[in-house]
């Protein structure tokens, strides 16, 4: 019966989601990308990137929920690990969407483009700032 739990456990295991940093890129060719202008690879690679972040985002999200389920199944009730068929594991997607991104950055290597502005995000406020000053830390009585 243990041999049963534990491979049970064993199957969930694999079922479960990778974190996409752990998601190597699948393959792409750059020729598709060579024939563009370094001002539509730019484009392009912005759009993948962002659909990338956005699918990203949520293959983190089952990841989450996985190790959740894993966590609740393995310390106390282990009908919980049926709850791992329920994420969906989107590694495929994101490993080609890595590769195309990397085809693009080749192509737009080759073409020696410049690499595409990425927008500011703003930062911590500076210590000579006017807000920052009167800023009361959380907590504080003052």
């Amino acid at each position: 019966m243990k041999v049963l739990h534990t491979l049970i456990a064993v199957a969930m295991v694999a079922a479960c989601a990778k974190r996409p940093e752990s998601i190597q890129p699948k393959f792409a060719s750059a020729t598709p990308y060579r024939a563009l202008t370094c001002e539509q690879l730019n484009e392009e690679r912005s759009r993948v990137n962002a659909e990338l972040a956005r699918i990203e985002a949520m293959q983190r999200e089952n990841a989450n929920a996985d190790a959740a389920f894993m966590t609740v199944g393995v310390v106390l009730l282990w009908p919980a690990l049926f709850g791992l068929a329920a994420t969906t594991d989107r590694s495929e997607t994101i490993a080609a969407m890595k590769g195309e991104r990397d085809a693009m950055d080749l192509a737009a290597r080759e073409k020696g483009c410049p690499p595409p502005q990425v927008p500011a995000t703003p930062g911590p406020p500076a210590a000579g700032d006017a807000h920052a000053a009167s800023a009361v830390p959380p907590g504080s009585t003052d």
